[in-house]
């Protein structure tokens, strides 16, 4: 999978359908793909906002110079490839949200791209654990000693 960050979108007429394309800058792992999957992609694109994004959709590459029309003045300014998408035209993403695409080779196997987002915030919170051993020991010895004394002494003679 190669991935790329699209430059420009167009769309063009063929009988009467309107279908989207796509610019793209080329490096030599991109014209590698394309000679290796004769000039056909696959391609998921992402972040448009778009009906477009996350979908596999079919491309035929070719230069800006012929497509959509003979433009050589075009291509040797700016050296961009144009993917003609398999798919109905709906509408340009936002200005300045052109996105980025994928590419596979249509013999390739594809596997989706995790997008795994870790939840997961590790937090600190650290135990307190203390080796103090105290070398005071208080003994407690009251001073206080109460005495009873009562008062009152009751007279139990009998008398007869």
């Amino acid at each position: 999978m190669l991935n790329y960050e699209i430059k420009r979108w167009d769309v063009i007429l063929v009988n009467d359908k309107r279908i989207p394309i796509i610019y793209i800058k080329p490096d030599i792992e991109f014209m590698n793909l394309i000679r290796k999957n004769n000039y056909n992609v696959i391609c998921v694109i992402h972040d448009t906002r778009t009906v477009y994004d996350n979908n596999k959709i079919y491309g035929v590459v070719n230069e800006s110079m012929y497509v959509p029309n003979c433009r050589p003045n075009f291509f040797h300014e700016t050296g961009l490839y144009v993917i003609t998408l398999d798919s109905s035209w709906n509408g340009y993403p936002p200005v300045n949200m052109l996105g980025n695409v994928d590419l596979y080779g249509v013999y390739e196997q594809i596997t989706p791209q995790p997008t795994f987002q870790p939840t997961f915030q590790p937090t600190f919170q650290p135990t307190f654990q203390s080796t103090y051993q105290p070398t005071f020991q208080p003994t407690f010895q009251p001073t206080f000693q109460p005495t009873f004394q009562p008062t009152f002494q009751p007279n139990f003679q009998q008398t007869y």
